[in-house]
């Protein structure tokens, strides 16, 4: 028999953890063990196919009443579970987790469901109960048969997903006449339980857990070590740590044990961002109509086409998958943290010993002689300040700009920039350029590991005097680039928790967040979401069940040792304590409607919750703008945005061209990614316009909406009551003119 009374895991705990293990807690599955969650997808009636299957749509549910699973596993037959569990099969069509299971390694082939009774509930809420003998011979032998078209490999510590296809037309059958018969056996497949690399999703063994500031880890790890979660992604700044869970215990066991500790703040699912943007068909069609849309060329002209339309001292922050810093659409854009340039550096380039650098200091002549050839390195070397680092270093085609960038600087060795000390003292080692969270260190050359931080940056900011590329709605600002991703793209939630730690720090006028992951729970009405005829969310990728199985809103929101409104205190505190950044956030790509959140108790009341979007919205309602995307002539929305009473403003999301790699242009592309960075050139040009409302991210929201103008938006949607059908706020640049 296992022990599960742990040190330090209260009772109940424990009781929790034993819930899905073989026979409750009293055996243990021999040899090494992986986990399987085990999904039954019904695919409803069709009244169309007909057949004998003609009065299968009086049928509501099918309850199962198991008292034993069992799984071959190389050949051989291992029991799972013995505890009595009702398994119910919706004929509405929606997910049922039957459990979290441990399997012995190897390579699974088939799992066995044995019942005492199964109950056909009808749409009258009459049932019938199948009798074993007359209608389930072959469950009352040797079960209900799931079957693998292929077989799953159980890793040792991971978990695995399998899925049952029930076919109501295929599975359910009459038995002449008297009531229904089940099939003896049922098609299965693999489950893919968590995001593939790269891609968003949610973590079905994985939670993220922000533990309070004075806990070490240590400690963390005398909290994790009893139940034997490990750490996958440790912070440096957040506090926040990304945990991975054993085959032993599924997600509302680890909740509910990490809200119990008195050093937990609160207790996430684990989240993959989806970046906001769908690829669209090629294009030759040039980029105006989606800037005359919003007067943006009629202010160009006023103010000069080839001018600064915003101000260098307005910083906005893009949190994305990073910016290609090659590019020469920001040269002298790119945001320069003096404080950080190791001391004999500064003194170095710093002419005019004003203790704060420039790209125009960095280009003029002491520092920089355009003259000199770049491409051999003793030619370098004849360059005045080449000894610091200062020269222009050709980029993988072997070209030069003939200027000084962040590119030629990022991209030296040696010391003379990077020095891998936090000479500021802000906590962030060498964070020159920005900050890579993922990497917990400076952005490198060519950081936009997705090309998709370049083309957001490029709307805000792109140059429009070089002849190439794309032009801004705000260039002249000042960008920040802050990387959330790793190197296979996916943008983390652990990543971006240490990216808040740091727009507190540096306090950027403006964030733009061109990313979203929507989680709901199962009664949330999902009718018309993007990709799916039956409702559930696809726009984001995740794993079906996630609605379901690992996203019990109730289990996670909000909850800790703190009570909600505590918790949310602290994220107020982080992120809007002083009132001066203004969070930009697509309102993502679902074809949701989005009512404002709203807690009732610790879940949201609609079932959606959607991050980064909605919650800030919750948190700072008077520093956030929630962006939906409209198509290029702002006649209505494009088809995969999100709608509803929680967006805030409209800009068009669907453009001809953007900036890609090397300033190429990639096709068009559709998305409220590409909307959020016109709203945020727009307040950038707002704060140039009106500098007394730097630092008050209040004025700045109102003044955006106070200058907008309006748009048609019909999001209404067939088979569901509601229609969104409004006259909504639409940016709009002619105040500014």
């Amino acid at each position: 028999m296992v022990d599960w009374k742990l040190p330090g895991v209260p009772m109940r705990h424990a009781a929790l953890m034993c819930a899905l293990l073989l026979a409750g807690c009293d055996d243990a599955v021999p040899g090494p063990i992986g986990g399987l969650i085990l999904v039954i997808e019904p695919t409803p009636w069709d009244d169309g196919r007909g057949g004998p299957h003609a009065a299968v749509e009086d049928i509501e549910r099918i309850e199962l009443n198991t008292v034993e699973i069992e799984a071959i596993v190389d050949g051989e037959h291992i029991t799972l579970d013995t505890a009595t569990r009702e398994v119910v099969i919706d004929a509405g069509g929606r997910e049922t987790l039957v459990a979290q299971y441990q399997v012995p390694v190897g390579m699974l082939e088939q799992i066995r469901v044995f019942v005492d009774h199964v109950d056909v509930v009808l749409n009258d809420s009459t049932s019938e109960q199948l009798d074993r003998n007359s209608q389930l011979p072959s469950w009352k032998q040797s079960g209900w048969k799931l079957t693998l078209e292929d077989p799953i490999e159980i890793i040792e510590d991971e978990l695995s997903g399998m899925r049952v296809d029930f076919d109501f037309d295929v599975e359910v059958l009459h038995n002449n006449g008297q009531g229904f018969k089940l099939q003896p056996t049922t098609p299965a497949y693999s489950l893919d339980v968590n995001p593939l690399p790269g891609q968003a999703g949610i973590f079905a063994d994985q939670i993220t857990v922000w533990f309070d500031e004075i806990t070490t880890p240590q400690e963390v790890d005398q909290i994790n070590d009893p139940v034997g979660v490990r750490v996958l992604v440790p912070p440096l700044n957040s506090q926040v740590w990304r945990l991975k869970l054993p085959p032993t215990m599924n997600l509302e066991q680890a909740a509910d044990y990490y809200r119990a500790q008195p050093e937990v703040n609160r207790v996430l699912p684990s989240i993959n961002y989806a970046y906001n943007a769908l690829p669209s068909e090629a294009s030759g069609a040039g980029i105006t109509r989606e800037l005359e849309s919003i007067n943006a060329d009629n202010l160009w002209d006023e103010r000069g086409r080839f001018s600064d339309v915003a101000s260098r001292d307005v910083v906005v922050a893009i949190v994305d998958c990073g910016i290609d810093l090659r590019s020469s659409e920001f040269l002298g854009s790119i945001h320069i943290n003096s404080d950080e340039i190791p001391p004999a550096t500064l003194a170095a380039v710093d002419l005019d010993q004003n203790g704060r650098v420039t790209w125009q200091e960095l280009n003029q002549p002491g520092n920089f002689d355009p003259g000199v050839p770049c491409r051999e390195s003793d030619q370098m070397s004849n360059q005045p300040k080449a000894a610091f680092g200062v020269f222009d270093r050709p980029n993988r085609f072997n070209q030069c700009n003939g200027v000084i960038d962040a590119m030629d600087l990022a991209g030296g060795e040696g010391e003379d920039w990077y020095d891998k000390e936090d000479t500021d003292g802000n906590g962030f080692s060498d964070d020159l350029f920005g900050y890579d969270a993922a990497d917990q260190g400076p952005p490198q050359t060519d950081t936009d590991v997705c090309q998709h931080g370049t083309a957001v940056a490029g709307i805000v900011a792109a140059r429009p005097d070089n002849g190439i590329g794309v032009a801004g709605v705000a260039h002249g600002v000042t960008l920040l680039p802050i990387k959330i991703s790793d190197a296979e793209g996916a943008a983390s939630d652990v990543f971006e928790a240490e990216a808040y730690r740091y727009i507190d720090e540096v306090k950027p006028d403006i964030v733009v967040m061109s990313y979203s992951q929507t989680i709901a729970s199962a009664n949330a009405d999902l009718r018309c979401a993007h990709g799916s005829d039956d409702g559930f969310s696809k726009g984001v990728e995740a794993a079906r069940y996630d609605v379901e199985v690992a996203i019990d809103l109730a289990t996670f929101a909000d909850q800790g040792s703190a009570t909600p409104d505590q918790n949310l205190n602290l994220i107020r505190e982080r992120l809007g304590a002083d009132g001066r950044t203004l969070y930009v956030v697509a309102a993502g790509n679902e074809r949701l409607f989005l009512p404002k959140l709203e807690f009732e108790g610790n879940a949201p009341t609609s079932g959606v919750y959607q991050a980064p979007g909605l919650l800030l919205q919750h948190l700072l309602p008077d520093q956030t703008l929630l962006v939906g995307a409209t198509n290029r002539r702002a006649t209505d929305r494009i088809t995969s945005s999100n709608s509803g009473d929680a967006v805030d403003i409209w800009a068009p999301g669907r453009w001809t061209n953007y900036l890609g790699d090397d300033d190429l242009f990639s096709g068009h592309t559709d998305g409220t990614s590409f909307a959020a960075p016109v709203i945020a050139g727009h307040a950038a040009i707002v704060l140039t316009d009106q500098p007394q409302h730097l630092g008050s991210a209040s004025n700045v929201r109102d003044a955006v909406l106070d200058a907008s103008g309006v748009v048609h938006v019909d999001t209404s949607c067939p088979g569901r009551g509601e229609i969104y059908d409004a006259d909504v706020p639409f940016v709009d640049m002619v105040g500014h003119l």
